[in-house]
């Protein structure tokens, strides 16, 4: 498809995949098929991913409404508590239309790192 774009990234035990498409509807499709090949790549090296803990999230354009109210990509042990207004990845809340109060919110509430002194 025409303007398609996928990303993978990940750190750890953390994995993110991102589809970008002019056409929400074939967000899901390509998610599916990157997962069945992540799941392919996965077995025989005795990697383990758990679908009950994947995260949805469908960024919107800017001045748009909600898109992709409750569809989820049709994967096995995904269920519809995946699908978010915002996801965590990594420390950063990330929601929707990219608009960070909600990560701001909840990055106040913390309490400061402790410093760090090094001795020589």
């Amino acid at each position: 498809m025409r303007g398609l774009e996928t990303y993978g990234m990940g750190y750890v035990d953390d994995h993110g995949m991102l589809v970008i498409s002019p056409v929400f509807e074939s967000t899901c499709p390509v998610l599916v098929e990157l997962h069945r090949l992540v799941m392919d790549w996965a077995w025989p090296r005795r990697v383990a991913f758990s679908p009950d803990k994947y995260a949805v999230i469908h960024f919107r354009p800017p001045r748009h409404g909600r898109v992709g109210d409750g569809v989820i990509p049709p994967i096995d042990g995904m269920s519809k508590e995946a699908l978010g207004r915002s996801v965590g990845y990594l420390g950063v809340v990330v929601d929707e239309s990219l608009q960070w109060q909600e990560h701001i919110a909840q990055a106040s509430q913390r309490p400061p790192c402790p410093s760090v002194n090094f001795v020589r």
